[in-house]
This record gives structure tokens, sequence and C-alpha cells, in this order.
């Protein structure tokens, strides 16, 4: 499974906040690395 698209919603600081995962050729890429400082949700960033 890749993930195509990211949505996030009204979640601490993010109020409507959309993030792209295809190239510009509309293929998903091959590797997503979703980086930041401690505390502000990555382990909360779920597949649905």
């Amino acid at each position: 499974m890749k993930l195509r698209k990211l949505h996030i919603e009204n979640y601490k600081i993010f109020k409507d906040f959309d993030i792209d995962f295809m190239d510009k050729d509309d293929k998903p890429l091959p590797i997503i690395i979703l980086a930041g400082v401690m505390g502000v949700g990555r382990p909360s960033i779920k597949n649905k």
C-alpha cells in the first residue's frame, strides 16, 4: 500500500493541511519520511 495524500484538519497547529505524495507522473512516491521535533504528533498520523 502506498500513501497518496495526507489531509490534516483541526489537529494541533494544523487547521486545514494537505500533502500530496505523488510524483510528476501521478505515481506514488517510493519513500516518504515524516520528521519533526518531539511532541508534534508523528505517531498520530495513521493510514485510513
